[in-house]
C-alpha cells in the first residue's frame, strides 16, 4: 500500500508542476507528462512491489493504480479547466498548419470519457507488461527445470 501511495504522491506532484507551467509547454511534452509518465511510474513501481513480494496481486495492483491515476488526472483536469492557464493553453496550441492542417485543443479535459481513457490506458498497458513479464518467467523456468545437469 505505500508504494501505490508514493506512485499517487509523484503523479500527483508531477501534475502540480504540470498545472503551472502547461501554458509553456509544447503539446506533444503535455501529452507526455500527461499520460506517459504516470504509466512509466507506476510500471516502475510495479517492478519495485513485484522483487521484494513474489506473491503480490497483480490485478489489485494495477487497479488501485488505474483508478488513482485516472483520480488525480480528474482532478487535475478539473481545475485545470478553470484556470487561467488554461485558455493559454489552448491558444499557444492551436494552429493552422499551411491552411491545410489544423490542430484544435478540445476546451473539455474534465469528462467522463477522458478521464475512462486515462483510467483504460493506464489498466491495459500494465495488465499487459505484466501479463508479458509473467509468462516470460514462466518460459524461463520451465528451460530452468528441463536443464539436464552432468
Amino acid at each position: 500500500m505505500k508504494k501505490i501511495m508514493l506512485s499517487l504522491l509523484i503523479i500527483t506532484a508531477v501534475y502540480v508542476v504540470l498545472y503551472f507551467i502547461a501554458s509553456t509547454l509544447n503539446l506533444v511534452v503535455f501529452m507526455v507528462l500527461l499520460f506517459v509518465f504516470p504509466i512509466v511510474v507506476n510500471s516502475r513501481i510495479l517492478w519495485a512491489i513485484r522483487k521484494e513480494n513474489k506473491k503480490y496481486r497483480i490485478f489489485y495492483s494495477v487497479f488501485m493504480f488505474s483508478i488513482l491515476t485516472a483520480g488525480a488526472y480528474a482532478v487535475f483536469a478539473f481545475m485545470f479547466e478553470k484556470s487561467a492557464y488554461f485558455l493559454e493553453f489552448i491558444s499557444n496550441n492551436t494552429t493552422n498548419v499551411s491552411g491545410a492542417i489544423q490542430i484544435e485543443i478540445s476546451d473539455d479535459f474534465f469528462n467522463f470519457g477522458q478521464i475512462f481513457t486515462v483510467f483504460f490506458i493506464n489498466f491495459a498497458v500494465l495488465i499487459l507488461g505484466e501479463f508479458r513479464r509473467s509468462k516470460k518467467q514462466s518460459r524461463e523456468k520451465v528451460l530452468e527445470d528441463s536443464d539436464v545437469k552432468i
